[in-house]
């Protein structure tokens, strides 16, 4: 499926940290071939003077927050449309058409609220909502949709506040389980 192509999951949080450990070596060495001035040294006409260590940190440190939260917003996403319960009601759907259309039903319902409404589940089954139903069910979607977007904040808090690879690596276990 195209979808899982196109996700910004190529690697885990874990991962990004380990690609600093190759590059950082690999331009150390960059000016092993010293006879030929290849493109293997560095040219300062060309790429300005050689950063420091402290600037190469800096920069992959930043390249690695902008990762994780990318991964930390797949898994949200994907909790988020991944459905919930309510009460006697399980597999609530909570993809962002089911969000949609209880938030227009709601609407309705508070217009008419003697009406019941008819429902069709993914799975092809009609259901009938009193509105007293549908507002548990509507209510319990926000509530889980909402509790999805204040986890990724917090964590994404963690990711902000992090000043070096070993506090933004204590995240990993938030974003890899990600869960409320």
């Amino acid at each position: 499926m195209l979808d899982n192509i196109t996700r910004p999951r190529l690697f885990g949080a874990r991962q990004i940290l380990e690609v600093r450990e190759i590059l950082i070596p690999v331009r150390a060495h960059a000016d092993w071939d010293n006879d030929t001035q290849t493109f293997l040294s560095w040219n300062e006409d060309i790429l300005g003077p050689e950063p420091t260590n402290q600037e190469l940190d800096d920069a992959f440190l930043g390249f690695a927050k902008e990762r994780y939260k990318r991964i930390l917003a797949t898994n949200r996403y994907d909790l988020e449309v991944g459905g919930t319960t309510a009460g006697p009601y399980s597999n609530i759907p909570t993809t962002r058409e089911y969000q949609s259309l209880f938030n227009t039903l709601i609407n309705f319902i508070s217009d008419n609220p003697s009406s019941d409404v008819n429902i069709k589940k993914p799975n092809g089954q009609f259901i009938t909502l009193t509105a007293a139903q549908l507002t548990t069910v509507a209510t319990a979607v926000r509530n889980h949709v909402q509790s999805c977007y204040e986890e990724e904040k917090r964590v994404s808090d963690l990711i902000d506040a992090a000043t070096d690879t070993t506090e933004l690596g204590a995240t990993d276990s938030d974003i890899e389980n990600f869960s409320y």
